[in-house]
């Protein structure tokens, strides 16, 4: 209902009120988790706007346009061919993807990629392999990209991360070292990912969000490869 209302008054609208919804249009998987404070920061449109907006709409405020905004689809949420494919090929090892594994929660992690200027890829023990493959397919989407397993290093390199930048970490598991550098980095504004094999509970609460196949990659690299080249292809 939000984007056919916006139809229907769409010359009515001030020019801070169409950046908006474009940003809307353009990052609804993102935008239903945030508050108005949240939107208003992302978006660079005010907050009093942004309830303007609503009411404008016929709204009584932020939070009921939130309410039809999290009914509304993304323009990529009705093409389930992509896990359908995923899951074919984990079909004898699994009856069903992971919950972590949803094509909102890829969405994400490709708008938050997309979102960034700059990317600190982390790839571990087996998850190395990896490296070269995202490394390349990042460049080409015009990412400057960093990688290194270094701590000190990587510390480092975060000095200049901004908001909205990425760390994107793949592995077994959550180590020790990427468990203090989140720590450290928490309330920076940097957006963390996690691409893994298994995740325990209580490190999620360090990520922002996470995929945990629950997978082994030295027998199923091929699964990894598809679900990161999938991730790259909504960017």
């Amino acid at each position: 209902m939000f984007f056919l209302k916006v139809e229907g008054i769409e010359d009515e609208l001030t020019k801070s009120e169409k950046k908006l919804v474009q940003y809307i249009k353009e990052n609804l998987v993102l935008v239903k988790k945030y508050n108005v404070m949240d939107l208003a920061e992302k978006s660079e449109v005010s907050a009093p706007s942004i309830i303007r907006l609503a009411k404008k709409l016929g709204y009584s405020g932020f939070l009921d346009m939130k309410i039809d905004l999290n009914k509304s689809k993304d323009y990529l949420a009705e093409d389930n061919s992509f896990l359908e494919k995923l899951l074919e090929l984990c079909k004898e090892k699994i009856f069903s993807l992971p919950p972590t594994v949803t094509l909102e929660n890829i969405l994400v992690i490709a708008k938050y990629i997309k979102n960034s200027d700059k990317i600190l890829l982390i790839c571990e023990n087996d998850f190395l392999n990896l490296k070269i493959f995202i490394y390349s397919k990042l460049l080409v989407k015009g990412k400057s990209v960093l990688c290194s397993l270094d701590y000190e290093k990587n510390s480092k390199i975060l000095e200049n991360f901004k908001k909205d930048d990425v760390i994107l970490i793949l592995g077994d598991t959550l180590s020790k070292n990427n468990k203090n550098l989140l720590e450290n980095y928490r309330e920076s504004g940097v957006n963390t990912v996690f691409i893994g094999e298994s995740l325990k509970s209580e490190d999620r609460n360090l990520l922002d969000i996470d995929l945990d196949i629950n997978l082994p990659i030295v027998e199923d690299f091929f699964v990894y490869s598809l679900l990161i080249d999938g991730i790259l292809k909504f960017i």
